[in-house]
């Protein structure tokens, strides 16, 4: 891969050996993942459904509302942590 592909938080991991980039390697957290996967789905499904691929369209909707509730039992957890670690004040 001769160019840089952007990565979701905007870094640029560097090539491996092969000239590809591992973006399984760069650290992200499981709330960042799915959030992206929620972003991405979403234009992607535009894009399916621009192009009439009605099924491929029903993939990515429901691909992206997993990602939607991964992204809502994350920040509840997030949150949850939060309100323990304040109370333990």
């Amino acid at each position: 891969m001769t160019r840089k592909e952007r990565h979701p938080l905007g870094l640029y991991p560097e090539a491996g050996e092969t000239g590809e980039i591992d973006l399984a390697s760069v650290p992200l957290t499981p709330l960042e993942v799915a959030s992206y996967v929620e972003s991405m789905t979403l234009e992607l499904k535009a894009m399916a459904r621009a192009a009439k691929l009605d099924t491929l369209c029903y993939f990515l909707d429901m691909a992206r509302m997993e990602a939607v509730a991964q992204v809502e039992r994350l920040e509840q957890k997030a949150s949850g942590r939060r309100r323990s670690t304040d109370l333990s004040l």
